[in-house]
């Protein structure tokens, strides 16, 4: 059954990024030879960074720069730094939820919750954060019904053998009774 689900629930979460990523690298400039280079070593797996010849250290170190700016509330940058890296690395969960979250401090919602998505995607949706996050954007909306279901989402997709996902399942069981 929660297989079925995690399916289900990986298969629209990925028609969504689809788009999105063929977009990424389409403003990125290439030439229409050049792009179909890039798009047959990304559906191969392989990073726009490494296919640039960006070395891991420099990406390291953005991310460096953007957690930095995140955390010391400078949003407006660490959001250009993440969307880059993102851009760069769209495999990246780490990457994703830098941006959700920089987002999110924008209040940003809807684009915070996109970015979760490609979190979740990239963790084969096996952490449970991004959907909590997703439905803390939601509250804020006062989206309860899509809060809900990413909390729901929670529940059923989370370990509660795994000590990093057991916070996040009490953490959406609260949520669900704060939202009855």
């Amino acid at each position: 059954m929660k297989k079925d689900i995690r399916e289900e629930i990986l298969q629209q979460l990925l028609d969504s990024v689809n788009k999105t990523v063929e977009e990424l690298v389409g403003s990125i400039g290439f030439t229409p030879s050049q792009y179909e280079e890039v798009r047959e070593a990304l559906l191969k797996g392989v990073p726009l960074y490494q296919i640039m010849g960006i070395a891991d250290s420099v990406m390291d170190a953005r991310y460096a720069v953007a957690y930095r700016c995140y955390t010391t509330g400078n949003f407006a940058d660490a959001e250009k730094i993440f969307q880059w890296l993102c851009s760069y690395n769209t495999g990246s969960s780490t990457y994703w939820m830098g941006l959700g979250a920089t987002r999110q401090a924008l209040a940003e919602y809807d684009a915070a919750v996109d970015a979760y998505q490609y979190a979740a995607i990239n963790s084969a949706l096996e952490d449970p954060a991004p959907f909590y996050y997703s439905a803390m954007c939601f509250v804020k909306q006062k989206k309860g019904e899509e809060a809900k279901v990413a909390l729901q989402t929670i529940l059923t997709l989370a370990d509660p053998k795994n000590p990093e996902h057991i916070p996040f399942i009490a953490k959406a069981k609260a949520a669900l009774e704060g939202l009855k």
